[in-house]
């Protein structure tokens, strides 16, 4: 029984690690690497490109001191992230809107609404908060 738990815990600790992983690969995509992909699925001029690289270097920029602000924290406060993110977005977005055509806004914001939709099938937290267990920032659980 022991060495099935064991195997178990090994089990879920590499499919955490590996999704940890993918989510970390996925968040850190330089700002080249950003602005060459809206670009081609916005279809940018080079002169937009240009205009576009500042706003999300920033972008990027406050949402990696906001990640360093709640690393070493015991308790990963989701409603918080949710809310702080989609600060985030708004604010980028607002700047954005002052360089893309209305027409490429409107299909950003349609990707973004998509990603989100996509992102609701993932776990809600807020759930087991209730039941007592809460997710740690490096996402792991706790039990209180």
């Amino acid at each position: 029984m022991k060495d099935k738990l064991a195997g178990f815990l090994i089990m879920i600790f590499f499919v955490t690690a590996v999704s940890v992983y993918a989510a970390e690969k996925e968040r850190h995509l330089s700002v080249n690497e950003i602005v060459a992909k809206m670009k081609t699925e916005l279809n940018l001029t080079d002169e937009q490109a240009l205009s576009v690289k500042p706003i999300v270097k920033k972008a990027l920029t406050e949402q990696k001191a906001f990640f360093d602000s709640i690393e070493g924290e015991p308790v990963l406060n989701t409603e918080n992230l949710r809310m702080n993110m989609r600060k985030f977005q708004e604010e980028e977005n607002q700047e954005l809107s002052k360089v893309l055509t209305p027409e490429q806004m409107k299909k950003r914001i349609e990707k973004q609404h998509l990603r989100e939709s996509l992102n609701k099938d993932k776990i809600d937290f807020s759930e087991s908060l209730s039941a007592g267990v809460v997710m740690t920032p490096q996402g792991g659980s706790m039990s209180f």
